[in-house]
């Protein structure tokens, strides 16, 4: 919502290099956020090559750590999982794992014959892992000093601490997630929220955007996406991110998916996800920004219209795959809402958009009501709200709460075979509500 202040940058420089494509079986890294280097002739590296050695071998023996904070799983599948985190410096890293605590098996990110080389994020990609299996995983990072081509100063590896975490089970009897929103960097909402989470036991957490105000700095977007008020939250229970409004803006928003990262099955709407997790099937759907692409504060640089509309074409496709379309429950997380007032002052003819997406009315409520989807769990308005699914509206909606740390809100979602039961509760201590929803395709 608009109502939190933006703050602005001034005097920044951004490099920015392309995402990393073609990459080898079983290994994906994310773009980095590494410094870029200046490019040289071929007389000029071999001038490089005869100089004297430098001092800069003190990184082999430097007492500095290399991991900063834990890790992040990210983009879960039946069979996969994407692990984040975070180094001080530039370097290389790799995940061990396997389904015992002795691991055995590596994934090094990376491609075109190359490891991954990054700072200050690395990432990688776990495919092929057995079904609903638990999966004991760490993350390992290497110094690199890379002086010039032909010197290149490694330091010592650090490993973090074991984790461990369990896949997603499209057959599994039951399944519990919670759902936060509109965060907005307010670190005492967030490690109060984060640990009603925890409390809670969830096996996911959706963050249902404005997870900043706008992002403005390289250490802001690490710090709030990997380590939000400094708190360790998604070692063993993945996070699916869902993108607000306030989080495509600032100098930085374009490199939100190096920390955020893009599910590899939906490029090019990464944002966009699907899951099948015991009897309920999850959608996210990007609502993006909250004004129409031409409106002068975006510079020309919004296009977010044509989004929505590809995103309609890719909803059609995914719930008619079969574990979305056999699964009893349906829920949709989108950041805007999908219904809500027009505002009095509309002019007629007009697309809503601060209030709730309209567009995405138009381009994505015909596939959800043709699938019988039964909730959209939204935020944005800073107020909680529940709407049920009457007067046309074609499926019942719930609004989670504000930035403020009373009025902050966790939904809890938790389902069987016989139910799906939301609840709403609010960080002052109140249950705003639970609302029950019966199977879609009852047997």
């Amino acid at each position: 919502m608009d109502s939190i202040e933006s703050q602005t940058s001034s005097g920044l420089s951004v490099n920015r290099r392309e995402f990393l494509e073609g990459l080898s079986i079983g290994a994906i890294a994310t773009t980095g956020l590494a410094n870029a280097g200046a490019l040289t002739s071929g007389n000029e590296v071999h001038a490089a090559e005869n100089q004297p050695p430098s001092n800069a071998d003190a990184i082999a023996t430097s007492t500095a750590r290399i991991l900063v904070g834990a890790p992040v799983l990210q983009c879960p599948a039946a069979d996969g999982m994407s692990v984040v985190w975070q180094v001080s410096g530039n370097a290389t890293g790799w995940v061990e794992y396997g389904t015992t605590k002795e691991l055995g098996q590596v994934v090094r990110p990376g491609g075109y014959g190359l490891n991954s080389m990054d700072s200050p994020v690395l990432s990688a990609r776990l495919e092929g892992l057995p079904t609903a299996a638990t999966i004991y995983y760490r993350v390992a990072a290497a110094p690199i000093d890379f002086q010039n081509a032909y010197k290149v100063v490694r330091g010592e590896t650090e490993y973090s601490e074991i984790y461990e975490f369990r896949l997603p089970d499209p057959d599994a009897k039951s399944f519990r997630w919670c759902v936060i929103n509109d965060t907005h960097e307010v670190d005492q909402t967030l490690s109060a929220t984060l640990g009603k989470v925890e409390e809670r036991q969830a096996e996911l957490m959706v963050w249902n955007g404005d997870i900043f105000n706008d992002v403005r700095s390289e250490k802001q977007l690490v710090n709030q996406t990997l380590q939000p008020a400094g708190r360790a939250y998604a070692t063993t229970r993945p996070v699916m991110f869902v993108s607000g409004n306030h989080d495509v803006r600032g100098v930085l928003a374009r490199r939100l998916e190096e920390c955020m990262l893009s599910r590899p099955d939906n490029s090019p709407l990464g944002r966009c996800f699907s899951l099948r997790c015991g009897p309920v099937a999850l959608i996210g759907l990007d609502t993006g920004e909250d004004k129409p692409d031409s409106h002068p504060v975006y510079a020309g640089l919004a296009q977010f219209e044509p989004y929505r509309e590809a995103q309609g074409a890719w909803l059609a496709k995914v719930l008619t795959q079969p574990e979305i379309a056999s699964a009893p429950y349906l829920v949709v997380h989108c950041h805007i809402p999908l219904f809500g007032n027009r505002r009095k002052d509309a002019v007629e003819g007009q697309l809503e958009f601060a209030r709730f997406c309209e567009q995405g009315q138009k381009f994505w409520l015909p596939h959800l009501e043709k699938a019988k989807a039964q909730l959209v769990i939204s935020g944005h308005t800073h107020k909680h709200r529940f709407m049920p699914a009457e007067s046309g509206q074609v499926m019942a909606q719930l609004i989670g709460g504000s930035p403020n740390l009373p009025l902050a809100t966790v939904i809890l979602g938790e389902a069987t075979s016989e139910r799906l039961q939301v609840t709403a509760l609010q960080m002052d201590g109140q249950t705003l509500g639970t609302w029950t929803f019966p199977p879609r395709n009852p047997a």
